[in-house]
């Protein structure tokens, strides 16, 4: 086929009204249809609204009252860009009226229609978001374990309500990516992406778009608009629909000439005329003298002694056999009839119309060849091989995925939240049902909600990494991780305040009920104390200066477990310290201590000497010797100190004091370490916790959990918190798993 040239601005110009030929019409009639019925389902159409329960945590998420993509960002992106650039494309470039015009349709058609088809499914479906309980602010006292509909919620923004069950698939997703997918497909044809070899930067072009559309996706995740299902089935049909569109007007991205577009249904019928007018002449063309036909071969002789020539002082050598060459025989010059070549479209050839191309009984045909030919020495057992590995792929690519995001959407995504606080109703809803079981929410601070999410999953023990900078506490893994409004007062403290307060509250309406019992976070189990492990990260001396003054509003509640000289009173809180924290400051105060210490689990190994009383865990202040043999935050390395008169729980790094298990199991020696710790602690009155455990592989992973759990651990420290409170990881015939958590 013939390629456009590059016309001056005058003729350019003036073939611009062809835009409007009539075989365009149909395009024009059938885009208006697209938009109008866009423009009323938009209008009038309302999601099917599902029923929901409050209880259900794939819908607690918050609302995010500022998006990071907000969808006229999102059309200006997908739409407005790709448009902007292909006019300037062809303004610089002049394609031609007809290349331009079939490009630029198409984006249209490839946006419009992927709207309108995510737009009816939203519909259809009515999938609820996962930010819909915020939406949704149901009514106090709503019952969390049974279904529930629209009319419980005290949204007085409908459309914005309206809006939280409009979840699959993200509209985002698919809008992002049929735009700017259809403009990458466009790229690849002609930057020729899928023909051998191409360059490094036509491959960074063409990626650049599809990297886009997957930021616009992955923003609705750290939204909390939709989860993974909605923005990958978004992503896939917004791709379908672009790849369906670009492949109308054009060619294979594998084909020689993919960045030209098929010719208009005028030139077709052309092509039609001009072929049966050249048959008609054949047996004219056939009876002409041997002398023009000899003349004829004698031309293409010399053009193919010529390019031989050329190869050769190149240094080619070619073994091909010219087609004239072939054609001739030994009596003379072949009497092949001469034909007039007529111009076809490459990427059509034999093909004369779109009628014969597309004829119901040639597509069965053709189909029919291509399953013979491809079945040609395939028998079921390589097939069912082949199908067994194609799930085994995936399976282990769902686990390595699993890996290398272990929380999912546990984590945070995207930039750190502010802290925020919740209503009566969202504290009313905060443990209700919710059984409390003896994990650790180890570096709680990263998930999306800290504290909140780790007490609806019932963990009973949190823990926070926090820093002293400018006579206040930060809550973070590093110093440059550290954000102004993000502290151990506001992330945690006034938090769990606030949460007792609410549990401890009595209504008006009672008058004046004396009750002496303070009860703890869960309302399942009032007496449940929450643990708060704070782990001093510097100037420990000045942290528990502040420390112990930012505990003062818990301390005036009775809030707080605390040694009383004799023994230890069980209160809604435990405070235990780990890290840097100065083991000297806790046990200076003998008659009493609300703050406890997190002792190290690798001294543990022999039984405790026999204790007189519990003062004898303090150290004598006497001599003054032994004062100056640690630091003031270094643990005493003297296992008989720690008792439950100054320590909570005793703590290490599994991998760094058992090992890792490289056959898969515990040896028995790691085995006997592991029970000596566990007992001599116990013996001590500690609690026991293994930090550090492996996260993968997985199976590993639950291995060390389950015996963990039957060795005695009283905590497992935890990075995936629904990996361990929702997942079977205990054996599969019975036993202690999942048992062991209620």
């Amino acid at each position: 086929m013939t390629r456009p040239t590059k016309r001056s601005w005058p003729s350019w110009l003036a073939t611009v009204p062809r835009l409007w030929h009539r075989s365009y019409a149909l395009d024009y009639l059938g885009f208006i249809l697209l938009v109008l019925a866009l423009f009323s389902i938009r209008s009038f159409l309302e999601p099917v609204q599902q029923m929901f329960r409050l209880d259900n945590r794939a819908i607690q998420y918050p609302f995010a009252s500022v998006q990071r993509v907000t969808s006229k960002e999102n059309t200006l992106l997908a739409g407005v860009v790709p448009l902007v650039l292909l006019v300037l494309w062809a303004a610089v470039a002049r394609p031609g009226v007809h290349k331009a015009h079939v490009t630029m349709v198409g984006l249209f058609w490839s946006v419009y229609l992927t709207v309108l088809i995510t737009d009816i499914i939203k519909n259809a479906i009515g999938r609820p978001r996962p930010d819909l309980i915020a939406r949704c602010q149901p009514k106090t006292g709503t019952p969390t374990d049974v279904l529930v509909t629209m009319a419980v919620c005290t949204q007085p923004d409908l459309e914005l309500l309206l809006d939280g069950w409009r979840s699959f698939p993200s509209a985002h997703s698919s809008w992002a990516f049929s735009g700017l997918g259809y403009f990458s497909f466009f790229l690849a044809g002609q930057r020729h992406i899928f023909r051998p070899r191409p360059d490094l930067a036509s491959i960074l072009i063409f990626l650049a778009p599809l990297i886009c559309a997957s930021l616009v996706a992955m923003s609705r995740l750290a939204d909390y608009r939709h989860d993974v299902y909605d923005v990958s089935c978004g992503s896939f049909l917004g791709l379908v629909v672009a790849y369906t569109t670009y492949r109308r007007d054009y060619p294979l991205l594998t084909h020689p000439e993919c960045d030209v577009p098929y010719p208009r249904q005028t030139e077709y019928s052309l092509v039609g005329e001009t072929t049966s007018q050249v048959e008609a002449l054949e047996p004219e063309i056939a009876l002409e003298g041997s002398e023009d036909i000899e003349m004829f071969e004698t031309s293409h002789l010399n053009d193919d002694f010529a390019s031989d020539c050329d190869d050769m002082e190149l240094g080619h050598t070619s073994d091909r056999i010219s087609k004239n060459d072939a054609m001739r025989t030994e009596s003379g010059p072949s009497k092949r009839p001469l034909k007039l070549l007529i111009p076809k479209h490459s990427s059509s050839p034999k093909r004369l119309s779109k009628k014969k191309i597309w004829s119901p009984r040639h597509v069965v045909s053709r189909l029919r060849r291509v399953i013979i030919r491809r079945s040609h020495g395939i028998s079921l057992p390589k097939v069912a091989l082949m199908l067994l590995g194609v799930l085994q792929a995936l399976s282990t690519l769902n686990s390595l995925l699993g890996a290398a995001f272990p929380d999912g959407l546990d984590l945070i995504s995207g930039p750190l939240k502010a802290p925020f606080g919740l209503d009566d109703g969202g504290l009313d809803r905060l443990t209700a049902g919710v059984q409390p079981i003896m994990c650790h929410s180890h570096n709680d601070y990263f998930r999306a909600e800290p504290l909140y999410q780790a007490i609806r999953a019932g963990c009973t023990s949190v823990e926070a990494d926090v820093w002293h900078v400018d006579g206040e506490l930060y809550v973070a893994h590093t110093i440059p991780a550290i954000r102004q409004d993000r502290t151990l007062k506001s992330l945690y403290l006034d938090q769990i305040l606030d949460i007792l307060d609410h549990q401890n509250r009595i209504s008006p309406w009672l008058g004046s009920v004396a009750e002496d019992e303070v009860h703890g976070v869960f309302a399942a189990d009032p007496k449940q104390s929450l643990t708060m492990l704070v782990d001093f990260k510097n100037d420990p001396t000045t942290m528990w200066r502040l420390l112990s003054a930012e505990l003062a509003p818990l301390r005036e509640r009775k809030y707080l477990t605390y040694f009383n000289g004799t023994t230890v009173v069980p209160g809604p809180v435990t405070l235990v310290v780990s890290g840097n924290a100065p083991f000297d400051h806790i046990v200076a105060n003998a008659t009493y201590r609300d703050i406890f210490y997190d002792a190290p689990l690798n001294l543990m190994t022999a039984l405790p000497a026999a204790i007189s009383s519990a003062e004898s865990a303090s150290p004598s202040p006497s001599t003054g010797a032994d004062d100056h043999e640690h630091d003031i935050s270094s643990p005493p390395q003297d296992p008989d100190i720690y008792s439950s008169a100054n320590s909570y729980s005793a703590s290490v790094s599994f991998v760094r004091s058992i090992g890792y298990p490289w056959h898969s199991s515990i040896s028995q020696l790691q085995l006997e370490l592991l029970r000596k710790q566990i007992r001599g602690a116990h013996a001590r009155g500690l609690k026991v916790r293994y930090w550090g455990v492996p996260p993968w592989p997985i199976g590993v992973r639950n291995y060390i959990w389950r015996v963990l759990v039957r060795e005695g651990v009283d905590y497992l420290s935890v990075d995936n918190i629904d990996a361990a409170t929702k997942e079977d990881w205990g054996p599969r015939k019975g036993g202690w798993g999942k048992k062991w958590w209620r």
